[in-house]
C-alpha cells in the first residue's frame, strides 16, 4: 500500500488542553474573624453588586459596639461638663474673681474632655464597623465560582472563603512546556475551541505568560484571552487552545506506520513503478503530528511511499501495489 508524497510549508499546530475562566477573579474575605452562621448562595449563582453572600456570628461584634457607644456617651458628658465649666470660668477671670493659672486649668481639662469624646467617637464608629465586616457582600455583579467556607465554619480574618468572577471577560488557562515558549510568544494565530461547541473556533490572544514555572506541574501557567465570546461559553467548560506554527521549511507528511526503525534508524520504502521494487531510505524526521510524522530530508515530490506491511519489506523485493485509502497520511 503506497501514497503519493506531497510537500508542504505549513507545520501542525501545537495543541493545549485548557479550562474557561474569568479574566477577574477576586477572592472575597471577611474582614474580621468568626463563625459563618448563613451561607446564602450557592456556587455557579449569578450574583448581584451589595448580595449578601455569607453572614458571620456577630455576637462580640455587638458587644464591642455596645461598649463603645457607652464609653462615648460617658465622654461625651464629660466634655459638655468641662465646657460649661469653661464657660463660667471664662466669666470668673474677667471679674478677677480666678486667676489665669486656675482658668488654664480649667481649659485644659476641657481640652482633654474633648479630646476623650473624639477618641471614643472614633472607637464606636470603628466597633459599628467591625459590626458591618460581618456581613460579606459581593463588590460587582458575576458569578460565584467557588466556596470554601460552609455554616459552622470558624475563618479568620483575611482568609478566602468564596471567589466571584467577571462573566463579561473569558479566557484559557493552559499550561506550556519550557521548550514552547518561544512558541507561544511569537504564534501568527491562536484559536480556541470548545468541546461544548466543537463546530466553532473563537480567536484568541496571548494575555499572560508566567516567568516562574510552576513548582508542581513545572510547565508554565499561560492565559489565553477570547476576543469576540459567545453567550454559549461558560465557566469551567473544557476548551484547546490551538497554537499556529510559522511557516517552516517544506516537509512531508506520511503515517507512522511507514516508518521502518529495525535498525534504530528511520528509513522509507520507496516504490519503483517501472520495476516494481521498493527500495528503503535513510530520511530525517521533524516531529510527530498525531498519527503522522514529518520528514523533513530523504524524500521527493511525487515518489510513492510504501505505508502499510515495511516490517517485512527488504531490499529490491518485488511487490504489487495498491493505492492508499483516500485521506491516507492526511
Amino acid at each position: 500500500m503506497t501514497m503519493t508524497a506531497v510537500s508542504s510549508h505549513q507545520t501542525p499546530a501545537a495543541v493545549y488542553a485548557g479550562t474557561v475562566q474569568s479574566e477577574h477573579e477576586t477572592r472575597l474575605a471577611f474582614r474580621s474573624s468568626g463563625q459563618v452562621t448563613d451561607r446564602s448562595a450557592e456556587v455557579g449563582d449569578r450574583i448581584v453588586a451589595g448580595q449578601v453572600i455569607m453572614r458571620m456570628d456577630p455576637g462580640d461584634a455587638d458587644l464591642a459596639v455596645t461598649s463603645a457607644s457607652a464609653t462615648m456617651a460617658a465622654a461625651q458628658v464629660s466634655a459638655e461638663a468641662q465646657s460649661n465649666d469653661l464657660r463660667r470660668a471664662t466669666s470668673l477671670l474677667r471679674e478677677g474673681f480666678i486667676s489665669q493659672s486656675e482658668f488654664d486649668q480649667r481649659a485644659s481639662s476641657a481640652a482633654h474632655a474633648d479630646a476623650q469624646l473624639k477618641s471614643a467617637r472614633a472607637q464606636s464608629q470603628g466597633a459599628q464597623r467591625q459590626l458591618g465586616y460581618t456581613v460579606l457582600k459581593a463588590p460587582y455583579g458575576g458569578i460565584l465560582s467557588t466556596l470554601s467556607a460552609e455554616v459552622g465554619s470558624v475563618v479568620s480574618a483575611g482568609q478566602p472563603v468564596a471567589i466571584l468572577s467577571d462573566p463579561k471577560r473569558f479566557e484559557i488557562a493552559i499550561s506550556v512546556p519550557e521548550d514552547q515558549l518561544d512558541l507561544i510568544r511569537t504564534s501568527p494565530a491562536i484559536f480556541v475551541s470548545l468541546w461544548a461547541i466543537p463546530n466553532r473556533k473563537f480567536v484568541g490572544r496571548l494575555r499572560t505568560l508566567s516567568s516562574v514555572a510552576n513548582s508542581q506541574t513545572r510547565t508554565f501557567d499561560t492565559r489565553i484571552s477570547i476576543l469576540a465570546p459567545d453567550q454559549a461559553i461558560r465557566l469551567g467548560q473544557t476548551a484547546e487552545v490551538i497554537v499556529a506554527r510559522p511557516e517552516g521549511k517544506p516537509t512531508f507528511r506520511v503515517p507512522l506506520t511507514a516508518v521502518d526503525q529495525r535498525d534504530a534508524t528511520p528509513r522509507l520504502w520507496i516504490y519503483d513503478p517501472q520495476k516494481s521494487i521498493v527500495r528503503s531510505r535513510v530520511v530525517t524526521l521533524a516531529g510527530v503530528d498525531r498519527g503522522n510524522v514529518l520528514v523533513s530530508s530523504g524524500l521527493w515530490p511525487n515518489e510513492q511511499v510504501v505505508v502499510a506491511g515495511v516490517h517485512i519489506l527488504q531490499p529490491g523485493q518485488r511487490v504489487r501495489r495498491i493505492p492508499a485509502p483516500q485521506g491516507a497520511g492526511q
